[in-house]
């Protein structure tokens, strides 16, 4: 009952504008969780015609590396819209997103822990090959990454 409250009050505050399309929430959400400036994640957050929640963790780590406090020398597909805090939420499409990061040569896909189950069948009915590891928060998504460095 609670929950399908708030649907709806969220429902209503997006036909009076005042909820922020998904866009310009995961903007926030990055900008908060970030707590300082990073030119190109700015320029990426200012492009037109953008939209869904989904490259919030991989904006976050980007930045993260190119502030030089991550070493990545593995390429790594990244999907997950993030919170203000740094949780890793669900995020649609991926049966699309984890078929595109195999056929792309991945070998390395890192996804929100609530995609993970859906994402696992994909990739065992489909036969791919590309491993596919849940997080649930920036931290933990940061610490994986370290882990697969220091293995190659």
């Amino acid at each position: 009952m609670l929950f399908a409250i708030a649907a709806e009050i969220s429902e209503v505050f997006g036909l009076v504008g005042l909820k922020k399309d998904e866009f310009e929430q995961i903007s926030e959400n990055v900008q908060i969780y970030l707590k300082k400036n990073n030119i190109e994640i700015n320029e990426f957050l200012s492009r037109e015609n953008s939209g869904g929640d989904s490259a919030g963790l991989a904006l976050v780590l980007s930045s993260v590396v190119a502030n030089g406090e991550l070493q990545n020398d593995i390429p790594i597909s990244v999907t997950g819209a993030i919170s203000n805090t740094g949780m890793v939420k669900e995020v649609g499409y991926i049966k699309e997103k984890v078929l595109i990061a195999d056929k792309d040569g991945f070998s390395h896909m890192i996804i929100p822990i609530a995609n993970l189950n859906e994402a696992n069948k994909i990739k065992e009915k489909q036969n791919l090959h590309i491993q596919i590891i849940g997080v649930r928060n920036v931290d933990k998504a940061i610490q994986l990454i370290k882990d697969l460095n220091s293995r190659k």
